[in-house]
């Protein structure tokens, strides 16, 4: 199941509020979709790279050894 089917079914479960209107309704719709992509970024940035990347001795440049 992809992660649009899981968002749709989980929108079918939403409870209606009387006191939402339609920007509001905008609002909390980009605010946890922005929170969901930056999370995502975010765990892809740091598992898919080394997360430490090494420098050795030999490959310092001359600069930085004086």
């Amino acid at each position: 199941m992809s992660i649009e089917g899981i968002l749709r079914s989980v929108r079918s479960f939403r409870i209606s509020h009387v006191i939402d209107d339609w920007n509001d309704t905008l609002h909390r719709v980009i605010t946890t979709n922005a929170l969901v992509a930056f999370a995502t970024l975010s765990a892809y940035k740091s598992f898919s790279s080394s997360v430490i990347e090494c420098l050795p001795p030999s490959n310092f440049p001359r600069s930085w050894t004086r």
